[in-house]
């Protein structure tokens, strides 16, 4: 590999894990974890999430989400999304948790601003 394409790569991981970072203070100032964080993140994107897509996205062990799901279900966070009608078990917010957590997270575009 050349010199050149080496530091693009280079580059690329240093921004990669400068907003790694600037997410997981972002977590941890709003009393969330890091991992906590990604579920809200997958369901804003996608409007619902399954394990399976979390850990298939940010290639984090199936037990690690896991544990968040467990955590969020007993608190009474996540519940499962029977309307939708397939096998797969789709994980939604209710309407108030979804609006509260979405407008907290419109915070996360000034760490995207900034990291630009």
């Amino acid at each position: 590999m050349d010199r050149e394409k080496l530091d693009i790569i280079n580059e690329l991981n240093r921004a990669i894990i400068k907003f790694r970072g600037m997410y997981s203070q972002w977590s941890n100032i709003h009393g969330i974890s890091y991992h906590e964080m990604l579920v809200y993140y997958t369901i804003r994107e996608y409007g619902f999430c399954t394990q399976k897509l979390i850990c298939d996205s940010y290639l984090l062990p199936k037990q690690t989400i896991n544990n968040v799901f467990v955590v969020l279900r007993k608190e009474g966070i996540l519940s499962q999304d029977t309307n939708r009608g397939e096998q797969r078990k789709d994980i939604c917010l209710d309407r108030k948790r979804r609006e509260k957590i979405f407008a907290i997270y419109e915070q996360t575009r000034q760490i995207r601003d900034f990291g630009f």
